[in-house]
């Protein structure tokens, strides 16, 4: 079994991966997260910030601050949630 999780947009214009386990992994139920995503919960998993590589090369990450200041951070060309 890997020691790493790997993923990229759709596009495949921005990849990250995750290295070692996750600090915590928990389902969200708030407003924001049901809106961005179109279903009852999401789950989520921390990592601290070492552990993690994001590659975007030609700068297509976008963000969006709702009204409730969560912060959505998407592909700014396919519009993969990240």
């Amino acid at each position: 079994m890997s020691d790493s999780i790997r993923g990229a947009c759709y596009c495949r214009g921005v990849t990250y991966e995750a290295r070692g386990e996750s600090k915590w992994v928990a389902h969200c139920h708030c407003i924001n997260c049901r809106k961005a995503h179109g279903a009852p919960f999401v789950t989520w998993a921390g990592y601290l910030r070492e552990q993690g590589v994001v590659s975007d090369p030609d700068g297509l990450t976008a963000r969006y601050t709702t009204d409730t200041d969560a912060t959505r951070t998407f592909c700014s060309c396919c519009g993969s949630t990240l």
